[in-house]
């Protein structure tokens, strides 16, 4: 009897002081029967050292009652790059959104982080956070006015007159800014709308024709409509004028002759029309009835009798007067 009871208190006293514990660290398993009496003295029993931030769960200093389970997590270090600095961080959770999390970092929506949250944590890891935001901004800029041209007979022939002033017109820009750690990346053009339009200019084109006289030289008058300022130069109908083709027949079919009466005058049809009269001061009347590859825009030029003389007149700016006669009709038409 004596003995049994004996062998009973020695074994409710071994129940007391020695317990089951199991370890769990490095991904395996550990378990021992011991009497330390703290989780740190039961680590130490098994030669498992604890750094200074690796986790220990209960903690290192709770005691040991009954069977137990010790949970050992290991702690990285790694670094990340966030709104500017380089911290170097140490953490016990597997991957790097739950790292970033249990180090109070926060991750916007938006935001962008390499390699992503949902990695896996590996020692000595560089996590790089951008941060992106957006900002919306209104801009205006300006909408040109056209200029429009009316001809109009209030003003005389080749008069001009600006009828309507223009005005530049208003268009709103409604922009998306997106930035990257603070520094602009894109620019996006969200919506325009025209808040203000513009007004045309609007150019008046005298039409209205005005005979007026003109005393020439020696007592001669002429009536005219029009007074053109152009360059004048002077041709022979022969090849040192025309070129080896010369063949003395104008562009209307005429012959390039020099009459007592009348000139002949190459032109530009598009500023003076075929079969037009003209004065031209120190010619004469001349009927406009040839073209030349040279005689463009606001230039004449005046049939002589001789390349010599041609040479003599050389170039001069004078006022070439459209004459108030019925123009020659060189191809059956008005």
């Amino acid at each position: 009897m004596t003995a049994s009871l004996i062998l009973i208190s020695l074994a409710i006293y071994l129940n007391l002081i020695y317990h089951r514990v199991t370890v769990l660290a490095h991904g395996r398993q550990y378990q021992v029967v011991t009497a330390a009496p703290t989780v740190a003295a039961v680590l130490r029993e098994l030669n498992l050292p604890v750094g200074e931030h690796d986790q220990v769960s209960p903690d290192l200093q709770s005691p040991i009652r009954g069977d137990l389970t010790v949970s050992v997590r290991r702690a990285r270090e790694f670094s990340v790059l966030v709104d500017g600095k380089k911290l170097s961080l140490y953490s016990v959770e597997p991957t790097v959104g739950r790292a970033l999390a249990s180090a109070k970092i926060t991750v916007g929506p938006h935001d962008r982080v390499k390699p992503g949250l949902d990695q896996p944590l590996k020692p000595g890891q560089l996590v790089q956070v951008t941060r992106v935001t957006f900002t919306t901004v209104v801009t205006k800029e300006a909408v040109p006015y056209r200029t429009v041209q009316r001809s109009t007979d209030l003003l005389e022939l080749d008069q001009r007159q600006v009828i309507q002033s223009g005005k530049a017109g208003v268009r709103e820009n409604t922009w998306r800014l997106t930035f990257e750690n603070g520094v602009q990346v894109r620019r996006e053009l969200m919506s325009s709308r025209l808040i203000q339009a513009p007004q045309d200019e609007i150019i008046g084109l005298g039409t209205r024709k005005v005979v007026r006289t003109l005393l020439a030289s020696r007592g001669v008058t002429y009536r005219y409509y029009r007074a053109l300022n152009m360059k004048v130069t002077a041709y022979s109908a022969g090849p040192e004028s025309c070129g080896p083709s010369a063949d003395g027949i104008t562009a209307v079919g005429i012959p390039a002759e020099r009459k007592p009466d009348r000139g002949i005058a190459a032109v530009d049809p598009r500023v003076i029309p075929l079969g037009t009269w003209l004065y031209v001061p120190g010619y004469g009347q001349a009927l406009a009835a040839d073209v030349g590859s040279a005689v463009k825009g606001m230039h004449v030029d005046v049939l002589m009798d001789t390349h010599e003389e041609a040479l003599r007149w050389g170039i001069r700016y004078l006022p070439v007067y459209v004459l108030d006669r019925e123009p020659v009709n060189f191809f059956g038409r008005r």
